[in-house]
């Protein structure tokens, strides 16, 4: 093999090349703190200073000063004695929200085509992103008219079913600032009044499940509950969307009663065990 081979400037995918020398030079501080946490190894050993500096072709002075602000923030660690740097576990703080929010679709893709057969509804799961609902998976239901929403589509959190259902199990803070903003109405019967809707949270998080009567499209309805955690933390919900024709009192009790089922079993093989008798 010869020395050009060898070499872990020209060989590292994140270290520039001669012909991207020119580039290096322009590069922003964020990038250059990507490449660096891109250099350090997650199976060989603990890297130094000089030899991340080689890897990534940045001056030492450079990647020292990248370095300490990561070690700062604990996206990695520094060995007391050699003074060698390795991945910290920041990192992992970092990305488990994302990592637990994909255990869920994982697990619950299965369930959502189960219970989209058993009711004949659209059936989809979502998450709460800061503001508003993200619909992360979704199962068609088999019935003439359906719902259909696209994955990642963000819909309010005051006027469906879902969101009401986590907006239920925010934190009183959480909960506050949320209803600081405005509430926009999208039909007559959107709930605008913070009171009227802090009001009905509460009944929502006492029996479970959240109903959507047209709040937030005309001639759509929804039933919804939460999926918890391990640690009794609610990562997502659970929602059938139904047409307004086919929301009646019967088939309303009955979505109910699977859609919190189902919830349940999720949730149980998530590792939630504090289910109400």
């Amino acid at each position: 093999m010869s020395a050009s081979e060898n070499d872990p400037i020209k060989n590292n995918p994140v270290a520039p090349t001669d012909a991207a020398g020119r580039r290096r030079q322009g590069m922003s501080t964020v990038e250059k703190t990507i490449a660096v946490l891109k250099a350090l190894p997650t199976k060989e050993p603990a890297l130094g200073v000089n030899e991340i500096a080689r890897r990534v072709g940045f001056h030492k002075s450079s990647v020292s000063r990248i370095l300490a602000t990561l070690e700062h923030h604990g996206f990695v660690e520094r060995d007391a004695e050699s003074g060698r740097v390795s991945l910290g576990f920041g990192l992992v703080a970092l990305t488990s929200p994302l990592l637990a929010n994909m255990d869920v679709v994982k697990i619950g893709r299965p369930a959502l085509d189960r219970l989209a057969i058993e009711c004949g509804e659209t059936a989809s799961l979502s998450i709460w992103s800061g503001d508003e609902v993200v619909l992360v998976e979704q199962t068609m239901g088999n019935r003439a008219v359906a719902h259909v929403a696209r994955h990642g589509g963000r819909v309010p959190g005051h006027c469906t079913a879902g969101g009401k259902a986590l907006l239920a199990h925010l934190s009183d803070e959480d909960l506050e600032k949320f209803l600081a903003n405005k509430l926009p109405r999208f039909t007559p019967n959107t709930i605008t009044d913070p009171d009227q809707l802090r009001h009905q949270l509460v009944e929502i998080r006492a029996r479970g499940y959240a109903l959507n009567d047209q709040e937030h499209d005309l001639e759509s309805c929804g039933v919804a509950a939460c999926v918890y955690n391990a640690r009794g933390k609610v990562i997502a919900v659970l929602t059938a969307a139904v047409p307004k024709h086919r929301f009646l009192k019967h088939h309303q009790q009955d979505l109910i009663t699977i859609i919190v089922r189902y919830a349940n079993e999720l949730s149980a093989r998530l590792g939630y065990t504090n289910f109400k008798i």
